[in-house]
């Protein structure tokens, strides 16, 4: 499923304009402290969460992860290349929606250093730990 571009253009003008003269609520960093996600809550209940991403770096070499959550993930603007297991690569791009259940793995990375992504994030109601998966787990 796609949104329309003049949709996402709006989407985002909007949010930012909402978030901009804030402060993130959460930087999300790797291990080495290079900073990957800026996340803005802009709303939560018992059953359904929505974040703004920005998301400025890859999940790098790290283990493909799942989440606590189903999730959903509507490209606003930008893009990256999701790396799924059995090494299967999707480019999502501005205008996307994709959805996953919480035990769907997955890994980013943006397609060059400099690249920035927007997107509203999703998420239901916890029903199990996050974490990554190592290769060997992984059917190949």
């Amino acid at each position: 499923m796609r949104i329309p571009t003049l949709v996402c253009d709006w989407l985002v003008v909007r949010l930012m304009a909402r978030v901009g003269h804030t402060a993130p609520d959460q930087y999300v960093r790797d291990s080495t402290g290079t900073l990957l996600i800026k996340r803005w809550n802009l709303s939560s209940t018992r059953w359904l969460s929505v974040r703004l991403h920005m998301i400025r770096g890859s999940d790098g070499d790290r283990y493909l992860h799942d989440h606590p959550w189903w999730n959903m993930t509507m490209v606003l603007s930008g893009q990256y290349a999701e790396i799924l297991p059995g090494r299967i690569i999707r480019t999502r791009k501005s205008g996307e929606i994709v959805a996953r259940r919480a035990t769907a793995l997955h890994r980013i990375v943006l397609p060059h250093p400099d690249d920035r992504c927007v997107s509203l994030f999703l998420h239901g109601r916890k029903v199990r730990e996050f974490g990554f998966w190592h290769p060997a787990a992984e059917p190949e």
